[in-house]
């Protein structure tokens, strides 16, 4: 369980496939907001339109967007050094024997991994930017079907609207036909009153479709970001395609056409190098120290003389207690819930 799992996909090819799922038909869309600055005006869409839509209207995915460019700002500003220390000391002897004896340091610290702790870090910090990119793909994805399902929904319920107007102007010309054979006793009344009880029952049906239709179409705008009076017309129809699709596809391809698969192979990635992270911070940095000591003192017979000192010091945490075992652990958990 604690073994590696091997995404098979680089982080160059999930790029590539962020990149493909991240193309916006732009020239479509300002034409498109341009012509809705009118409230209440007729919009014609289609399928995919509606998706590029959806895509550049979602409050989500403009919340998602602004998460990578967190990420990326991280990213650049990781794996640095931890500012340098330049300390400044004087001591004498004025309130002991007086002589003029005195001692002017001046150091400068700069702390150092031992382990390859920012190496990590900058590496973490890549594989998040890479799951950013991917949640937002993921999030294309479901919004796409969901988007593309409501569209359909609506275009079949128009569908039907169509066909049962059409079906109640037959019954209501067979309804008329059957009066005048009642009226000349060649029909009896029970075959007239069947057959406007029939266009009753399609009355109720066109009332049902009709606000099944308000409901989808009011479904379709609020996802696709239009405002709710805006008149909805979609240029497509139900026919189906020519052919079928071709169903001898490598499942390699399918993979990598998969955001959601992505997705969960990049979080195990990013908790991989998340456990390699803290794994780095079992050791903590060391001190590295540069010094100089400007000292007088009283040297008999001569009096004051001066001495100038140069050292070099190293300070080594030693990790008795704290080997950063909670971080370790927790990383751990994380890739056993990404796994």
């Amino acid at each position: 369980m604690g073994g590696k799992v091997s995404s098979g996909i680089t982080p160059a090819k999930t790029k590539k496939v962020m990149q493909e799922v991240h193309k916006p038909f732009q020239h479509i869309l300002i034409l498109l907001l341009v012509a809705m600055t009118t409230r209440g005006e007729e919009v014609r869409i289609s399928r995919a339109l509606a998706v590029e839509l959806a895509f550049e209207n979602n409050p989500e995915l403009a919340v998602a967007g602004v998460t990578v460019a967190r990420r990326e700002a991280e990213a650049r500003w990781a794996g640095r050094l931890e500012n340098p220390e330049l300390e400044l000391s004087y001591n004498n002897d004025f309130i002991g024997e007086g002589e003029g004896e005195g001692v002017l340091e001046l150091a400068f610290a700069q702390r150092f991994p031992i382990t390859a702790r920012l190496k990590k870090e900058k590496q973490l910090r890549a594989e998040q930017i890479l799951l950013a990119n991917a949640e937002i793909a993921e999030a294309r994805r479901e919004l796409a079907g969901q988007v593309d399902g409501a569209v359909i929904e609506l275009l079949i319920t128009r569908s039907l609207l169509v066909q049962q107007r059409e079906l109640l102007k037959i019954n209501t010309q067979i309804v008329g036909f059957l009066d005048e054979q009642v009226a000349q006793g060649l029909f009896s009344k029970l075959d007239a009153a069947q057959a406007k009880l029939t266009g009753l029952k399609q009355e109720q049906q066109i009332s049902a479709l009709e606000a099944q239709e308000i409901t989808q179409a009011a479904l379709v705008k609020q996802l696709v970001g239009l405002e709710p009076d805006t008149t909805l017309l979609i240029d497509e129809g139900l026919e189906l395609p020519g052919s079928s699709p071709d169903r001898r596809v490598a499942n390699e391809d399918v993979f990598k056409r998969r955001p959601d698969l992505i997705l969960a192979l990049t979080k195990i990635d990013e908790a991989d190098a998340a456990v390699a992270l803290e794994e780095a911070k079992k050791w903590e940095d060391i001190s590295v120290q540069i010094f100089g000591e400007r000292e007088e003192h009283d040297d008999e017979p001569n009096g004051l003389v001066n001495n100038t000192l140069i050292g070099l010091g190293v300070s080594i945490p030693l990790p008795f207690r704290n080997r950063n075992q909670a971080g370790i652990e927790q990383a751990h958990l994380d890739r056993i819930e990404a796994k």
